[in-house]
């Protein structure tokens, strides 16, 4: 039986103080003015999906349609990680994330809701204190330097599709000391700053993980299983298979998606829609879930933890 105190969430003013410094505006979710963001978010939603249809039926769905085969996420994060820039609070954009949080709506500078996910997730490493943990879906390797640093005793591996994010992240593995504009993307002290050198990034598809059964204490993704919808069902019998125990997913399954903007929003982008109760389909019995934190007005992330089964 799972010791769910191990996934165990810090309180919400812990989240708010991580967030605090990326907060562009505040308002209640009641104004008439953060309604019409969100109701203009639906709109265009709706309009999308209406396109979408409509072109099917003329037989021309494939110009809009953006069905996430394996060879177009691949494509689109080449360009995502080439022209990647590591974000922070301060950065001069004129872009913006929108998203609520009980009866407040935020408009966020872009970058910061991961460093929450990041938070829990290391959390969750002190806890169970694992010897080999991977992540499916590394991107640049933002998430391992960040683990590397603060847990350098740790190995850990990272297993990315993308060119671009694999060449990113080992570029980053060429210099001696982790650069500060990487480093300040963490909630947690760094204890080695040369740590990133030890990671091990592949680059590989996650449909078919170079690695022996149950190789790795710890298997996690953070918004990479999302772009996998077509595949999942190769995905995540692999990341229960190279599991020996723990997989920790922070991803928008259907049950943190259930509002229509939410769910129409996932359909429009073709993302991961599995319910947490499908995944025992796929060797994962859930032991824990968590979602109290700001989630983007079109989206929900929740963390789920889950054991092997057999």
């Amino acid at each position: 039986m799972a010791d769910t105190k191990i996934f165990q969430a810090q309180p919400g003013a812990h989240y708010r103080r991580i967030l605090d410094p990326w907060v562009k505006n505040t308002l209640p979710v009641s104004d008439p003015e953060w309604q019409k963001i969100e109701g203009d978010s639906l709109r265009e939603i709706r309009r999308k999906l209406r396109k979408r249809t409509f072109l099917s039926a003329i037989g021309l769905a494939a110009k809009t349609a953006s069905h996430r085969t394996v060879d177009k996420v691949e494509t689109a994060y080449d360009t995502i990680w080439r022209d990647f820039n590591w974000p922070r609070p301060d950065a001069p954009t004129p872009k913006r994330t929108y998203a609520s949080w009980g009866k407040t709506g935020l408009t966020l500078r872009p970058g910061c809701l991961g460093l929450m996910h990041l938070d829990l997730l290391m959390d969750i490493v002190e806890r169970l204190q694992p010897k080999r943990v991977i992540e499916i879906g590394s991107g640049p390797g933002s998430n391992l330097f960040a683990l590397a640093a603060s847990f350098p005793d740790i190995s850990f591996t990272g297993v990315e599709l993308s060119s671009s994010g694999f060449k990113t992240s080992k570029s980053v593995q060429e210099l001696d000391v982790l650069p500060q504009e990487i480093a300040v993307f963490n909630t947690r002290k760094i204890a080695d700053d040369t740590a990133h050198r030890r990671i091990d990034f592949r680059q590989a598809n996650a449909t078919e993980l170079p690695f022996d059964d149950g190789h790795f204490d710890f298997v996690f993704s953070r918004q990479a299983i999302e772009q996998m919808e077509l595949i999942r069902d190769k995905v995540l019998p692999e990341m229960a298979r190279v599991a020996s125990r723990h997989v920790v997913m922070f991803e928008p399954f259907a049950d943190f998606n259930a509002s229509e903007h939410k769910r129409l929003a996932t359909r429009k982008k073709n993302h991961f829609s599995a319910a947490v109760a499908d995944l025992p389909e796929y060797g994962l019995a859930p032991v824990a879930q968590f979602a109290d934190w700001p989630q983007k007005i079109d989206q929900g992330i929740g963390m789920v933890a889950a054991e092997t089964i057999g």
